[in-house]
């Protein structure tokens, strides 16, 4: 099942305040959301809090053939061991993490602007980088490369943006080099594709 973010998106874009945090409870446990529209980026982490741990994980958008905005459902293996309690549920006898990402979405849509606690540029990203994954792990878009593109590279291409993403890079010749700092991730634009940062 498709999980739009147009509504979402639209809805965060239209406060005034740029940078922001929404803090919200979901199976027992503390989410927040960091937003950063400032200096025309658009970056959305989701933050969650365990008792063993506190889990940053960006939401990466795109949009797909049909013009519809979508986002990476992706949870790093690395950290997601740390957060599968709170974002797994049972459906059907299947485990799964779509109710969680519909009750995000829904959130974000239906968002008020006095639900949400102004932060600073710097706080924001900052807050972020600080509970990233280990360092090893690069995954916010960079720049472009004319290189070949590796087996784990095309892996993590796929995983983050999907295979067309993968095919038109690979048809162009061009590499897609990650970061580990958010604050450094960028919207690469090729053709009518663009990839956000």
């Amino acid at each position: 099942m498709d999980i739009f973010f147009d509504n979402a998106l639209k809805n965060l874009q239209s406060f005034t305040t740029q940078s922001f945090r929404y803090n919200y409870q979901y199976n027992t446990h503390q989410v927040s959301v960091l937003v950063d529209f400032e200096h025309d980026n658009q970056r959305i982490y989701i933050l969650i809090t365990t008792p063993d741990a506190q889990v940053c994980e960006p939401i990466f958008l795109y949009q797909d053939e049909n013009d519809n905005l979508c986002f990476d459902k992706y949870w790093n293996p690395e950290t997601f061991p740390f957060v599968r309690e709170v974002i797994m549920t049972v459906v059907d006898g299947r485990y799964t993490v779509l109710p969680f990402w519909q009750n995000l979405v829904e959130r974000l849509e239906k968002l008020s602007e006095q639900a949400i606690e102004q932060t600073a540029l710097e706080t924001a990203q900052d807050t972020a980088n600080r509970y990233l994954r280990p360092a090893n792990t690069a995954i916010y878009p960079h720049h472009l490369r004319r290189a070949n593109i590796t087996p784990s590279q095309a892996q993590k291409i796929c995983q983050r943006f999907g295979k067309i993403v993968y095919f038109v890079l690979r048809q162009q010749g061009l590499n897609l080099i990650f970061t580990r700092d958010p604050r450094l991730a960028r919207t690469i634009i090729i053709n009518d594709l663009e990839i956000v940062g």
